[in-house]
C-alpha cells in the first residue's frame, strides 16, 4: 500500500514523516503545485517521497472524470489557484485500480484534508484519510 499525498498533506504533518517513510508518494502535479505556491517548508520535498509521473492512460481517466464530475466545483477548480491537482489524484488512483498494468497492482490511499477530494474519493470507493 502506498500513501498518495495531496499538496496540503505534503505541506502539513506528513511532510516531516515523509523523511522516513518509503511508502509515501506524490504525483508530479502535486510537486509542481507544492513548489509553485509559497510553502513554509522551503519548497523542498523530502528525498524519500516517490514522485510519480503521469502517463497517457491517467490523462484519459482524468478526461472521463472531468466529464462525470464537471459540475463538482469542490473537486474541480480550474479557475482558482488551489486544488488543481485534486482531480488528477483521483483519476490516477481510479486508473491504477481499474486498469492495472501488473498482476499485483499497487493499492493507493489518498491522504488529504480537502473535503471535496475526500467526498469524491468515497463516491468512487477510493480510500482516503486525513493524516498518516
Amino acid at each position: 500500500m502506498k500513501y498518495l499525498l495531496d499538496t496540503n498533506s505534503l505541506s502539513k504533518s506528513a511532510y516531516s514523516r515523509a523523511h522516513s517513510h518509503k511508502d509515501i508518494c506524490i504525483l508530479e502535479e502535486v510537486r509542481d503545485e507544492f513548489t509553485s505556491h509559497g510553502s513554509s517548508n522551503t519548497k523542498r520535498i523530502p528525498h524519500a517521497v516517490e514522485i510519480i509521473n503521469i502517463e497517457a492512460k491517467h490523462l484519459r481517466k482524468l478526461q472521463e472524470l472531468m466529464v462525470e464530475e464537471g459540475a463538482n466545483f469542490d473537486l474541480i477548480r480550474l479557475y482558482t489557484a488551489e486544488g488543481t491537482a485534486d482531480a488528477m489524484i483521483l483519476a490516477f488512483v481510479l486508473c491504477e485500480r481499474d486498469n492495472p498494468d501488473t498482476l499485483f497492482p499497487e493499492e493507493y490511499v489518498i491522504v488529504t484534508t480537502d473535503t471535496g477530494l475526500q467526498s469524491a474519493a468515497a463516491k468512487y470507493g477510493v480510500k482516503s484519510i486525513s493524516k498518516i
